[in-house]
């Protein structure tokens, strides 16, 4: 990443190690700047769906935990 930040790939696989650590956010902006350098890219596509179900999984968990400490 240091010598290439447009690298696809590389922005793919750190998208992956930051879901693997449940960064998801993290893992969005890779995938964001993945999918402007190549649109079409069936495995980034994949991926982005991935993280962007898993974020909102984890904001209806904090809506509910919420939802229970002001209840």
């Amino acid at each position: 990443m240091k010598l290439d930040d447009k690298n696809v790939k590389a922005l793919f696989r750190r998208a992956q190690a930051l879901g693997g650590q449940k960064s998801w956010d993290e893992a969005k902006k890779d995938l964001d700047v993945a999918l402007k350098l190549e649109p079409t890219n069936g495995e980034v596509k994949k991926e982005h769906a991935k993280v962007l179900h898993q974020i909102q999984v984890q904001k209806e968990k904090e809506k509910k935990m919420y939802s229970k400490m002001f209840n």
